[in-house]
């Protein structure tokens, strides 16, 4: 699996797997031979989908709102217990046994993080029959088990990572070593093609507007979580954000689970 190493001014350092890379992970043979729980997750995906898609606006408009909740590395992170071998491509200022630290330190965090994720939802789960007498889909449960089995996924992905250091290459660059923030979209391009990463501009757009959301500074962004629809944006400008008008087309970047 090819990651790039980004930085962020204000979250540190970030790690991304293109969306086109994770989705070739899923061959038909691989998909005929899934677990139960990895096929209701894909199940619960496509009936939370439904929903948005079809649902009273109430409804879709709850679902948006869940998924801008999820972090935008998860499909990377559940992805991970399919790799073999990792490339991290990192900014040429760090060396590369200090990104073999950082990328460790990374996964021990968010394996703490859905460690915890899983158990508080799991309680949540049997909670969610409450809500069985209302008439409509039961949101709350399909929510619930949805997100338990996701972090789940996700621990596995990460031990899997973690018994992988022997066969983990590092490669610097010049082209990452600015801030996501002060990124041109020529550098972007630049990146995007060089490590055939075509969907590069949407996670860095993303990620600074959650940044700002989170900072409370910028416009407040429209688009939806790693795991909903969103529309695709440009590269941030010299100094900061400044996305591009979305078009009418939206593109979902969850990708088979």
């Amino acid at each position: 699996m090819e990651l790039l190493m980004l930085r962020s001014r204000h979250e540190g350092e970030l790690f991304h797997a293109d969306r086109t890379q994770l989705e070739e992970l899923d061959d038909p043979v691989r998909a005929s031979r899934r677990p139960w729980f990895v096929r209701k997750l894909h199940d619960l995906r496509g009936e939370l989908d439904r929903v948005e898609r079809e649902g009273a606006g109430r409804s879709a408009r709850v679902v948006r709102f869940l998924t801008r909740m999820i972090s935008l590395d998860e499909v990377m992170l559940r992805k991970l217990r399919h790799a073999t071998h990792l490339t991290i491509h990192h900014p040429a200022r760090i060396q590369g046994e200090q990104v073999k630290q950082q990328w460790t330190e990374f996964l021990n965090r968010r394996f703490r993080k859905s460690a915890w994720s899983l158990v508080i939802y799991l309680v949540l789960c049997p909670l969610s029959l409450i809500a069985m007498p209302l008439p409509g889909p039961n949101l709350l449960g399909y929510w619930f088990v949805y997100r338990a089995i996701c972090h789940l996924l996700i621990l596995i992905g990460i031990r899997r990572a973690g018994g992988l250091t022997a066969n983990v290459a590092t490669r610097p660059s010049h082209w990452l070593d600015e801030p996501i923030e002060q990124m041109d979209e020529a550098v972007v391009n630049r990146v995007s093609e060089e490590y055939h990463a075509p969907h590069l501009h949407e996670f860095i757009q993303r990620h600074v507007q959650r940044s700002d959301r989170r900072r409370g500074t910028g416009p407040a962004a429209s688009t939806g979580g790693e795991e909903g629809e969103v529309k695709p944006g440009t590269a941030t400008g010299s100094s900061h954000a400044q996305p591009r008008t979305p078009d009418s087309t939206s593109i979902n970047i969850a990708g088979p689970p």
